[in-house]
């Protein structure tokens, strides 16, 4: 959630659930480096104009609950006539995992997973959307996998939810372009910008 203090800054916070998976990947992470570290590699994922402090790990001995990340987020203040804002700013899928034009073995990923981003953000003050990404639903091979992303404009605030799943985790050769060609759609889609421009 990214919302406007009492001194006109933009501030929110952010907070990661992990899966059984994720989690037990976390743990075992923390088993052989410091926290510090995992702080350092998950914070650099933000854009540099986000600033965070306070980040924390929940649950780490509560094996029965997912692990939580959170921190608390400060934005650069900007003056321009036109913001162009990047909303899937965490763990968004930038480049194509399936590059080679061609696959003869089958494609194996770790797991299954779904992921799902989130986030209710205030229009800037003084500022209104000129444009912004559509919603859609994207489906690859019927029930393999979907990508949804919503968003609205309501009362102020933009709402958004982006989800990736794929529902197995081995795909044959003969689904390899199909599943190349989820993905670039993916890139295009999580890449799309907000444009506010000043009243």
């Amino acid at each position: 959630r990214l919302h406007y203090n009492e001194k006109d800054e933009l501030e929110g916070e952010l907070a990661v659930y992990s899966g059984n998976y994720g989690s037990y990947n976390i743990r075992e992470q923390l088993s052989q480096k410091p926290i510090a570290d995992y702080f350092k590699t998950t914070l650099e994922n933000l854009p540099s104009e986000y600033h965070p402090t306070n980040a924390t790990l929940d649950s780490l001995t509560k094996y029965e609950a997912p692990v939580k990340f959170h921190c608390n987020l400060k934005l650069d203040k900007v003056a321009e006539d036109i913001i162009y804002f990047d909303p899937i700013f965490y763990n968004s899928v930038r480049e194509n995992p399936f590059v080679a034009g061609v696959r003869k073995y089958p494609v194996e990923l770790e797991s299954a997973f779904k992921d799902v981003f989130s986030l209710i953000m205030e229009i800037p003050k003084g500022y209104r959307v000129d444009e912004m990404p559509k919603s859609e639903r994207v489906s690859f091979n019927e029930n393999e996998g979907m990508f949804e992303y919503l968003i609205t404009n309501n009362g102020g605030f933009i709402n958004i939810k982006c989800t990736l799943s794929l529902t197995k985790a081995t795909f044959e050769p003969e689904d390899y372009q199909n599943l190349r060609e989820f993905f670039a759609h993916v890139v295009r889609k999580e890449s799309e910008q907000i444009i506010f421009k000043k009243l």
